[in-house]
């Protein structure tokens, strides 16, 4: 059977609505398909979902993959352009659903990497990230603010950028009605990652190299309320996205991770 399938771009639309918008609770099952998958757009528009990247390599090419550092990069931007101060503040004009985050955009810190040019336009390109201890940890997707102030794009799950509408974040609920009854807000619970070594969570690269979504709806594991955080590396043309993973949210850092092949999850210790 064929693993490589193809399809329109309205799947991956009707994909993202049942995976990081949404609220609630309840037992829903991971909405990304493991350690070996890969998304990417094709130059005619359609979407591939590469559930075997490494036999598909001469078809199709990654790219770069995002490297970040915590060095600080001096801007460089065409004259006119606006600063930096007024790019950060487009990007927290934005709802934080536009870039797969759990609170508001205005919470998160932001990591210039360099000025890019897409169909003739000069961008900046921008991450967002949380610290903590010294602890840098990437979060959400790559975003590009247009140096003349007029867009902004995001990476989507298929490595390809969409435009995000403006001026969202002013419906944006607070972290106090979003999370309810827990004693760690999902920007804490992503940092017990950290008490582990990534292979046991089933990474093959340090955390740093990782750009980490958590859903902004709790989930049910093993009859406890869980965080569902899930890496992914981004290229240039692809994102390649690991198994999701559990923090419960009782302020335990405890982590599970679905067992193989089975409908239960475990423990990582």
């Amino acid at each position: 059977m064929n693993k490589r399938i193809l399809v329109v771009l309205v799947s991956v639309i009707m994909f993202g609505l049942c995976g990081c918008n949404g609220g609630g609770t309840g037992d829903e099952q991971e909405y990304y398909g493991g350690d070996d998958m890969s998304i990417y757009e094709e130059s005619d528009g359609t979407v591939v979902y590469d559930f075997e990247p490494e036999k598909s390599k001469v078809e199709h090419s990654d790219g770069k993959l995002t490297e970040r550092t915590e060095d600080s990069i001096e801007v460089s931007a065409p004259e006119g352009s606006i600063d930096m101060k007024k790019a950060e503040e487009l990007i927290d004009s934005c709802s934080y659903e536009e870039f797969y985050l759990p609170s508001k955009v205005s919470g998160y810190q932001k990591y210039y990497s360099g000025t890019v040019e897409k169909n003739r336009k000069k961008y900046y390109a921008i991450s967002l990230y949380l610290e903590k201890d010294s602890v840098r940890m990437y979060v959400g997707t790559n975003i590009l603010v247009a140096c003349d102030g007029s867009e902004i794009l995001k990476q989507s799950w298929t490595g390809s950028y969409m435009s995000v509408e403006l001026g969202g974040s002013k419906n944006d609920p607070s972290s106090e009605k979003l999370y309810k009854n827990v004693k760690v807000m999902p920007e804490d619970a992503l940092f017990a990652l950290n008490n582990v070594s990534p292979e046991k969570l089933g990474l093959d690269q340090k955390l740093s190299a990782y750009t980490f979504e958590i859903d902004n709806k709790l989930y049910t594991r093993k009859s406890l309320k869980c965080y569902q955080i899930t890496p992914k590396l981004t290229y240039e043309n692809t994102t390649k996205m690991a198994s999701p993973i559990y923090v419960v949210a009782d302020g335990t850092n405890r982590i599970m991770m679905k067992i193989e092949d089975k409908e239960d999850y475990k423990e990582i210790k």
